[in-house]
């Protein structure tokens, strides 16, 4: 048999031929898992959207929580505040149901407990880029009971410009 001899390459072709034999090596994705609201276990990698050790349900959302806490500071604002839009009760068959809440992304303001109308100086955004049967009905709901609108936002330039319309003082554009 007869012996086969390596070609010997240009020196630079060599160099490509060299990297490309390297095995390659891939780092995994952080993956999260969660139960969704079926019951079953949503798989999603939430690199892009963890900042500061919390998971955000948008990139977006990741994106104008950082742009909040530099423009206003994290103690002007809370994350995901959850409103009961009507409490849990048992029906006339002895079953119980559960409460229906919404949880807005950011409350802007002053301090406010659970269970108290919000005030005039209290601003709700959501950030929304599709708008859900479900959202549409509990935003009506919390329209009802807060006397107070959902502002959503779908880019930062629109937070920006709901802060300053309503009086709110920005440190610095990010």
């Amino acid at each position: 048999m007869a012996k086969k001899t390596a070609i010997k390459w240009p020196e630079k072709y060599q160099k490509q031929i060299d990297e490309a034999a390297k095995p390659k090596v891939v780092t995994p994705v952080p993956v999260v898992k969660r139960p969704g609201k079926t019951g079953r276990i949503k798989v999603s990698a939430a690199v892009d959207r963890t900042v500061d050790g919390i998971v955000f349900d948008s990139k977006l959302e990741a994106k104008l929580y950082l742009e909040l806490v530099a423009w206003i500071g994290k103690d002007a604002f809370s994350l995901q505040p959850k409103f009961c839009l009507q409490p849990g009760f048992v029906d006339y068959q002895g079953k119980k149901q559960r409460e229906i809440a919404y949880s807005a992304d950011f409350l802007i303001g002053p301090p406010w407990v659970e269970g108290t109308p919000l005030t005039e100086q209290h601003l709700v955004v959501d950030v929304k880029g599709w708008k859900t049967e479900l959202y549409r009905l509990k935003k009506k709901m919390f329209l009802f009971q807060q006397q107070r609108p959902i502002l959503e936002v779908k880019k930062s330039s629109e937070l920006l410009q709901l802060l300053l319309d309503h009086g709110i003082a920005v440190n610095k554009k990010p």
